[in-house]
């Protein structure tokens, strides 16, 4: 199965009412704002998201939140973080991907079917 996500990547939760960081930067590179406090992060080249949990704004920081931290989510930074987890996956290789309708071995799709005429049907 291929992966789309960059390993890179980590989501990065902050404390409530917290600021972000202006330093956050050195870390690496701010990709998305899901919300107020939650974020998509691309590490710099050596840095770790353990790096992070020594920032005191950090809640946490990584790829895959434990239960304590996703039950302080609101629904829409839930919503977020599993789409986020859901793209990180990727989708499996189909069969003829990337190969035209008519590609040796392939069969065209069925013509589309004309409405009735038949009132009911």
């Amino acid at each position: 199965m291929a992966s789309t996500g960059s390993t890179s990547e980590i989501l990065v939760l902050l404390q409530r009412d917290e600021a972000v960081p202006d330093h956050l930067g050195r870390h690496g590179r701010l990709v998305h704002s899901a919300s107020s406090r939650l974020f998509v992060l691309e590490l710099e080249p050596g840095e770790r998201a353990s790096h992070l949990m020594d920032e005191p704004a950090v809640r946490w920081a990584g790829e895959s939140p434990p239960g304590d931290v996703v039950e302080e989510l609101d629904e829409a930074e839930r919503l977020f973080v599993e789409g986020w987890a859901l793209r990180r996956r990727g989708k499996p290789e189909r069969p003829g991907e990337g190969l035209d309708w008519n590609a040796e071995g392939r069969r065209p799709p069925d013509p589309p079917v004309p409405p009735s005429d038949e009132p009911g049907s």
